[in-house]
């Protein structure tokens, strides 16, 4: 049978675990799957959580195998690399499972090596002991098993799973994973939860620290300048050249004046109207 669990791959990384993660795997199954990055890339494995009963392997194991390399099998008290940075763009991932009674099975992330600092979507805040640090979350840790407690605003205590909070706090998207930027704060005497972006997070009780996110790049206005960086292919200018009405700067939201808005483009009509904003440097908007 499909021993293969929740699984979620993008272009340079993605999440995966053993069927009924975190529960206990099935007896004999086999999960196999091949994971890649773009070529020209160099793949990181981050291995979260492995819980396998055997303590021989020959029945029960994740391997990891490349064109080239093998990298296993692991399983029972076996010791197992928290990080693997192989040589390749691809791996083939191979977890099978014979007759048993507990173990959780595997939870994995990986990552391109543009992303030296990936994090598995197990990490919580109080894993870390720096004031503010960034990490990079893969995709697809949505799903996964664990609590988060707190909102955008308030902060999250610092037990919570921080990719499961940054895609509550609409950070990052699961679908894609992405950078995160943390800062450690002192803990607040309750946390509101709150539904947002799939995720629920709980009420929670007084902590020690709290952790809040830095910007994501769209979360505050892009305060453009109106004069240099918002053009349009009109305005309206009084025939004494004293007023102006109408301005491509009049756009942004701000503004308490008459906004921007286009001519007629009747039929006889070639110029079609156009709103251009010039970021000044590549942004995340939304």
């Amino acid at each position: 049978g499909d021993g293969c669990g929740h699984i979620v791959t993008y272009q340079d990384s993605g999440t995966m675990t053993s069927k009924n993660y975190p529960g206990t795997y099935p007896n004999h199954t086999v999960c196999e799957k091949t994971i890649r990055v773009p070529k020209g890339k160099k793949l990181i494995l981050r291995i979260g959580d492995l819980d396998i009963e055997s303590q021989t392997c020959a029945s029960d194991y994740l391997l990891f195998t490349t064109n080239s390399d093998q990298y296993g099998p692991y399983c029972g008290s076996s010791p197992v690399p928290k990080e693997l940075l192989l040589n390749t763009n691809e791996v083939t991932v191979r977890f099978e499972s014979g007759s048993h009674i507990s173990g959780r099975g595997f939870l994995l992330t990986y990552a391109s090596s543009d992303h030296p600092d990936l994090i598995t979507c197990l990490e919580r805040a109080n894993h870390y002991l720096k004031t503010e640090y960034s990490k990079f979350c893969p995709a697809g840790c949505r799903d996964i098993a664990g609590d988060i407690s707190g909102n955008l605003v308030d902060g999250y205590r610092d037990t919570s799973l921080l990719c499961k909070a940054a895609i509550h706090a609409g950070i990052i998207a699961d679908e894609l994973g992405g950078q995160i930027s943390v800062l450690q704060r002192k803990g607040l005497s309750r946390y509101e939860g709150i539904l947002a972006n799939g995720v629920l997070s709980k009420d929670g009780s007084l902590s020690d620290k709290r952790f809040l996110f830095t910007s994501n790049g769209c979360s505050r206005s892009l305060s453009l300048e109106p004069e240099t960086q918002i053009r349009a292919s009109w305005q309206w200018v009084s025939e004494m050249g004293e007023e102006v009405h109408w301005s491509p700067g009049h756009a942004q939201v701000q503004g308490q004046d008459l906004s921007w808005a286009s001519r007629d483009s009747g039929k006889n009509r070639k110029q079609r109207e156009w709103l251009e904003t010039d970021l000044g440097e590549k942004k995340k908007i939304t």
